[in-house]
């Protein structure tokens, strides 16, 4: 299984980036191979955040058959 994320965790602060970093940590422990290749090949679409990401990346992944996961962040609201 190949994961692409919608983003590289290329910032040491804030909570979206430490979340980045920790689940691709998790994820190559676990043997999954991560991307962040929006157009290339890759079975699940990670998006860490509405503004990681064009609609038109999500609409080619959509259209080409990847699985869609968003992270829902809980505002407590």
């Amino acid at each position: 299984m190949k994961v692409c994320l919608s983003t590289k965790p290329d910032y040491s602060i804030g909570g979206g980036w430490t979340f980045t970093r920790n689940i691709v940590e998790y994820l190559e422990r676990k043997g999954v191979a991560c991307s962040y290749d929006l157009r290339g090949d890759y079975d699940i679409l990670f998006i860490i955040g509405p503004t990681t990401i064009s609609r038109d990346d999500v609409k080619w992944a959509v259209d080409n058959g990847r699985k869609v996961v968003f992270r829902d962040i809980v505002t407590g609201k």
